[in-house]
């Protein structure tokens, strides 16, 4: 509702104590508004979308106060290899949290739009991104292995 505007999704991870998102920023086409007007209206598109989160939560569980403990943090990434790693990092981050054994058990990550989701637009997405579903999983379970290691 508020995001899909400004960016698609690529990857995300939610985890008790943190959420990370993977994004490409829409190409913003014949627009006329600078660069920093467009991400001045994301990062407020982005702000409602949490503050509304944090409304939600805190009338659902009868509480008060912030919920998140900081500002989101945002980095630009420079090359497709590192948007690939970035993804795996993200999905990665429930087993280095030692929630999980196996990435195929943490249902709160877009890793698991690869086994059970064949005709969802984001795993479309990441095939095409890691040249392949095999590459896709390749890649994860060498960055599995070197975080065990």
């Amino acid at each position: 509702e508020y995001m899909d505007k400004h960016w698609d999704l690529l990857g995300w991870s939610l985890l008790p104590d943190q959420y990370n998102l993977v994004v490409q920023v829409r190409d913003v086409g014949d627009d006329t508004r600078s660069w920093l007007e467009i991400n001045r209206e994301a990062v407020a598109d982005f702000s409602h979308f949490t503050n509304g989160y944090a409304k939600y939560i805190n009338r659902r569980y009868d509480r008060r106060g912030s919920l998140f403990a900081r500002n989101f943090c945002r980095s630009l990434i420079p090359s497709r290899s590192w948007l690939v790693h970035t993804i795996v990092a993200t999905h990665a981050r429930p087993l280095q949290a030692s929630l999980c054994a196996d990435l195929r058990e943490w249902p709160h990550s877009s890793f698991i739009k690869m086994h059970l989701y064949s005709d969802d637009p984001l795993r479309a997405k990441l095939v095409r991104l890691f040249n392949g579903e095999s590459e896709f999983f390749r890649q994860h379970s060498h960055f599995i292995q070197r975080i065990a290691a």
